[in-house]
């Protein structure tokens, strides 16, 4: 079984183990490489982000990767990526487990069919069918948003800020 956009699946999705689930949630949520024709946030994205999270560890001030230095643009490309894309699986989540409120359908179960429609990979733990059809229009939705990308769908219905002339000084805020 492959556990990316593959939509062929050998094995009964809805007799996997929660910590089984889990993992499988996490790899179609991961996707494949930038540039292919898989779904989900893409490998690439999250090696942009593991690259700058190792390097602010190891205390450099830039994060580089083969001996190149990863432009910001590009970082903030990918927590805009991996931050919609998480939040638009989440709301998918909350909004069928509202609208799944009366029927037996687990939580884990309507997660999976989220990322599972987000990442367009055409897996289900066998539920689609008995879903209401608020849910089912929620997976048509998600689906949508993933074919698309959540960065590219969020970039096209923001209308465009011109660049601003003001560049306001840096200021270091404590976090975490």
């Amino acid at each position: 079984t492959v556990w990316r956009t593959a939509g062929f699946s050998a094995v009964n999705m809805g007799q996997l183990l929660p910590d089984t689930l889990i993992i499988v949630i996490v790899l179609m949520f991961i996707g494949g490489a930038s540039a292919s024709v898989t779904g989900g946030v893409t490998v690439n994205t999250l090696g942009i982000l593991f690259i700058t999270m190792q390097s602010h560890i190891r205390g450099h001030r830039y994060p580089a990767a083969f001996g190149r230095r990863i432009a910001q643009v590009t970082i903030m490309r990918a927590i805009a990526i991996v931050g919609l894309s998480a939040g638009a699986v989440l709301l998918a989540t909350v909004i069928m487990s509202i609208a799944e409120r009366e029927s037996s359908a687990m939580l884990s179960n309507l997660l999976f069919e989220a990322v599972s429609a987000f990442a367009v990979v055409g897996y289900s733990t066998g539920i689609t069918a008995d879903l209401s059809a608020v849910s089912k229009v929620v997976l048509i939705v998600t689906m949508f948003v993933g074919r698309l990308g959540a960065l590219t769908l969020a970039q096209a219905l923001v209308a465009r800020e011109h660049q601003s002339v003001v560049r306001y000084p840096e200021e270091v805020i404590k976090v975490g």
